[in-house]
């Protein structure tokens, strides 16, 4: 699979944190208090934390990397 480019990363990186994510939240803490019955609050505890967890690993190839100075300047300042 060919690596994304630099800049397509980083602008989803930014959609997926400023956009998906918190709708995700949103739908999660939803899902888990709109129900009329509540869960034990241990079930409850171990949900949250699951679903705070899992979040990362779609979203992690495009995430990867992101933080780091762009490898197409990194490489040309080496050629120099």
């Amino acid at each position: 699979m060919k690596p994304l480019p630099y800049k397509l990363r980083r602008i989803l990186t930014l959609i997926a944190l400023l956009i998906v994510l918190p709708i995700y939240i949103f739908g999660v803490v939803n899902v888990l208090e709109g129900s009329s019955d509540r869960l034990h609050w241990l079930i409850e505890i171990l949900l949250y934390v699951f679903f705070g967890i899992i979040w990362i690993f779609p979203l992690r190839y495009i995430v990867r990397g992101v933080g780091q100075e762009n490898p197409a300047i990194k490489e040309a300042n080496v050629q120099k």
